[in-house]
């Protein structure tokens, strides 16, 4: 399928922040500044493929020695993409179980290598599926929440799994799924989320924004409040902000 890029370096000696391995890294990264990517047309996998591509890429043998524990404390996951068909493909590697369920949202306005190399990929798993409808995300806005929204309701579908985490694939995890498991498991079907008082923006909840064309690169840029308040919420509900 793909050449694999294998480099001298020791991502374990990284981890414990050898000193030796970390000079040896910036000195490669200072030879090699123009890694070359994966193209996203180069993602076309064959269903007859899958066996093969599932064994070259993600390795099989490696989840088989997955304690019983992980096996028995399934996860969801939502992948939000709107480009970059390899970043996600890594993603995929790090995070996949099979014992886990994935639901991939691809932006509806993500070009069409991006999509079917996404779709090629998710055809050969039984646990990881396309969302069944796709949003336009526009960053801020209602959009970026409703793409989970919909990831959310298809996994419904799958009720064996404990918790569901959502994400981008631009993201890397922190946690291997083991230590993920561990911590979840303590809270016994709850939730611990964060939440700022303090820090919370009254003026982006307590009015109407709408979406506007703009050429600022600003990450509101695009949004313009209008003099239209909302109603409170409901039930006395008080919107505080998130560690986002």
């Amino acid at each position: 399928f793909f050449q694999p890029y294998h480099y001298p370096i020791s991502c374990q000696k990284l981890f414990e922040s050898d000193p030796s391995e970390l000079k040896n890294a910036l000195a490669l990264l200072s030879r090699t500044k123009n890694i070359s990517l994966i193209a996203n047309s180069r993602y076309n996998i064959e269903k007859e493929q899958c066996s093969a591509y599932r064994s070259e890429r993600f390795n099989e043998s490696f989840h088989v020695a997955d304690s019983s524990i992980n096996r028995q404390f399934p996860l969801a996951f939502n992948i939000l993409l709107y480009e970059n068909v390899e970043q996600f493909e890594r993603l995929l590697r790090i995070i996949y179980r099979p014992q886990n369920f994935y639901c991939i949202h691809v932006d509806s306005d993500a070009s069409l290598d991006v999509a079917e190399g996404v779709q090629s990929i998710v055809q050969c798993f039984k646990n990881i599926f396309l969302s069944s409808k796709r949003e336009k995300v526009i960053y801020a806005t209602f959009s970026r929440l409703q793409a989970d929204l919909n990831c959310m309701k298809d996994l419904i579908e799958y009720p064996s799994w404990k918790y569901l985490l959502n994400i981008a694939n631009t993201e890397l995890p922190l946690k291997t799924n083991s230590e993920l498991v561990k911590i979840l498991s303590i809270y016994r079907g709850y939730n611990d989320i964060e939440g700022r008082w303090k820090s919370r923006n009254t003026l982006r909840t307590d009015y109407v924004w709408e979406v506007i064309e703009s050429i600022n690169t600003s990450y509101i840029s695009h949004l313009r409040r209008t003099k239209q308040k909302k109603k409170p919420p409901p039930g006395n509900v008080e919107i505080v902000k998130g560690s986002a």
